[in-house]
C-alpha cells in the first residue's frame, strides 16, 4: 500500500480513532488509580468490586450494545447525509436505553443480594458483604449510565468524537476525586471525613455518572452542531425507527449480555479458586484493558467510518477498512504490551499484593501480551465492520458460539479439569479469540455482509 494511502487512511481513522483512545486511556487510567484506592481498603474490596462489575456489566453491555444499534442506523444516515432521520434516530435511542436501565435499576435494588448469593455463594462472607453494599448503590447509576453511553453512540455516529472524550475525562475526575474523599476519608486539622470504604467508590461513582449524564444531555439539547434534540417531537414514541434500531442493536445486545454472562460463568470458577485468585483475575483485568484501549478506539473507528461508507454507497472500501484498523491497532497493541512487560513489577508492586496474587498475575499477564497483539483484532476489529454493515445476526451467532464452546467449555477443562487456575480460564479466553478471528474473516472475505444497511 503507498505511503499516500497509509497517510490517508489513518487520517480517516483517527478522526474517530484518537479521542476514543485518549478517553479510554484516561478512563483506564482513573480506573487503575481507584482500582488501587479500593486495593487500600484490603484484597477482599478488590474482589467484591470484580464480583459486582462481572454481575452489573451483563446489564450495563445490554443497554450499552442497544445504543450500539442507534450509532450503526446514524452513521449511515450521516452517510446518506439524511440529517432529519439521524435526529429521529438518535431520540428514539434514548426512549429505549433509558427506559431499560430504568427496569434493570428495580430489578436489582430488589434482587441484587439474591443474585450475588447465587451466583457467589463460595465467595468469603466479608467479601459478600462489600458487594452487597457496593451493588446496592451502584444500580442506581443506570439511568445515568444508559444517557451517557446513548449521548455518546449519538455523538460518535454523526462523527463527533471530541466531544464524548472531554466528558467523560471531566466524569471520570469527578469520581476519583469523590472517590478520594469518600473511601479514605479527610484527615486534617481543620477538616475530617469519615471513611466510607467500598460503599464510598460506590456513591463516587454514581455521582461521576449523574454529572456526566448532565453534560451528555445539556450539550445534545443546546450545543449540538449536527444532531440537536432541542424538541420533545423528538422522544415522542416512533416504532417504525425503534424497530430498525433494534434491528441494529438487538442482536448486538443479545451478543454482548451473552458474552458477559460468559465472563460471569467463568469468574464463578475463579471464585471458587479462591481470594488470591480473584485479585489476580481482577488486576490482570484492570492491566489487560489497558492494552485494549487501542483495540476499542479503532473498532470504534471502524464501525462509524464503515457505516458512513456503507451510506454513502461505499461498499467496496469497508474490507480494505477493516483490514486496515486490524494491522494499525496490533502494531500500537505491541508497543503498549511492550510497556507493561518492562514495567510490570513496578506497576504490580503498586498494588501490593501477596506472593501467591503476584505468582497468579504474572502467569496471566505473560501470555496475554503475546496472544492479544495476535488475535484480539482479528476477534473484535474485525466484526465491527460487519456489525456497520447491517451483518449483525453473524456476529451475533458466531460469538455465541465460540464464546460458551471455547471460553466457557474449554476454559471448564483447563482450569478445572485439567487444573491449570486461573491460566486456564485464559486459556479459554484466547481460543474464544482465535475462533472469532476465523469465522469473522472468513465472513468478510466472502462478502455475504454486503446489502444488509438500513431499510427505510
Amino acid at each position: 500500500m503507498p505511503i499516500s494511502e497509509i497517510k490517508r487512511r489513518l487520517r480517516e481513522l483517527s478522526r474517530i480513532a484518537a479521542p476514543v483512545m485518549a478517553e479510554q486511556a484516561f478512563v483506564i487510567l482513573m480506573g487503575f488509580v481507584s482500582s488501587l484506592l479500593v486495593a487500600s481498603i484490603g484484597e477482599h474490596a478488590v474482589s467484591a468490586v470484580s464480583m459486582v462489575d462481572s454481575v452489573s456489566n451483563l446489564i450495563i453491555t445490554f443497554f450499552a450494545a442497544l445504543t450500539t444499534g442507534g450509532t450503526i442506523v446514524i452513521a449511515q444516515y450521516i452517510g446518506r447525509d439524511d440529517t432529519a432521520k439521524a435526529k429521529s434516530t438518535a431520540g428514539q435511542a434514548f426512549l429505549l436505553s433509558v427506559s431499560l436501565s430504568l427496569i434493570m435499576l428495580v430489578f436489582f435494588a430488589v434482587f441484587g443480594s439474591n443474585v450475588l448469593n447465587l451466583v457467589f455463594s463460595e465467595a468469603e462472607v466479608n467479601v459478600q458483604e462489600s458487594a452487597r453494599q457496593f451493588l446496592f448503590i451502584i444500580v442506581f447509576s443506570y439511568p445515568f449510565l444508559a444517557v451517557v453511553q446513548t449521548s455518546f453512540g449519538i455523538m460518535r455516529g454523526s462523527g463527533n468524537a471530541r466531544t464524548p472524550m472531554f466528558v467523560s475525562i471531566i466524569m471520570n475526575i469527578i469520581n476519583l476525586a469523590l472517590g478520594l474523599i469518600l473511601v479514605r476519608g479527610i484527615n486534617l486539622p481543620f477538616v475530617q471525613t469519615p471513611s466510607f470504604g467500598v460503599a464510598g467508590a460506590a456513591v463516587a461513582l454514581l455521582i461521576g455518572r449523574a454529572s456526566g449524564a448532565a453534560m451528555s444531555a445539556y450539550y445534545l439539547c443546546f450545543r449540538a452542531k449536527g444532531i440537536r434534540l432541542n424538541s420533545l417531537k423528538f422522544f415522542r414514541p416512533n416504532f417504525t425507527v425503534q424497530k430498525n434500531i433494534m434491528r441494529f442493536g438487538l442482536p448486538t445486545s443479545v451478543e454482548s449480555s451473552l458474552f458477559q454472562l460468559g465472563k460471569l460463568i467463568t469468574m464463578m470458577f475463579v471464585v471458587g479458586m479462591g481470594t488470591h485468585a480473584i485479585a489476580a483475575n481482577a488486576i490482570g483485568g484492570t492491566l489487560l484493558s489497558i492494552i485494549n484501549v487501542v483495540g476499542t478506539g479503532f473498532s470504534m473507528g471502524v464501525m462509524v467510518l464503515c457505516g458512513q461508507k456503507i451510506g454513502r454507497g461505499e461498499a467496496d472500501d469497508v474490507k480494505r477498512t477493516a483490514y486496515f484498523a486490524a494491522v494499525a491497532s496490533a502494531i500500537l497493541m505491541a508497543f503498549v504490551s511492550l510497556f507493561l512487560f518492562i514495567f510490570f513489577n513496578p506497576i504490580v508492586g503498586l498494588y501490593d499484593v501477596e506472593p501467591d496474587t503476584f505468582r497468579y498475575l504474572q502467569q496471566l499477564m505473560f501470555t496475554v501480551f503475546i496472544m492479544q497483539i495476535i488475535f484480539w483484532p482479528g476477534s473484535f476489529v474485525i466484526p465491527a465492520a460487519l456489525r456497520a454493515a447491517g451483518d449483525v445476526k453473524y456476529t451475533m451467532l458466531s460469538s455465541i458460539v465460540s464464546m460458551w464452546v471455547f471460553r466457557i467449555g474449554f476454559g471448564f477443562i483447563y482450569a478445572i479439569v485439567l487444573n491449570f487456575g486461573v491460566l486456564g480460564v485464559w486459556m479459554g479466553m484466547y481460543s474464544d479469540w482465535i475462533v472469532r478471528g476465523i469465522l469473522f474473516n472468513k465472513r468478510l472475505l466472502n462478502g455475504k455482509w454486503r446489502g444488509r444497511g438500513i431499510k427505510d
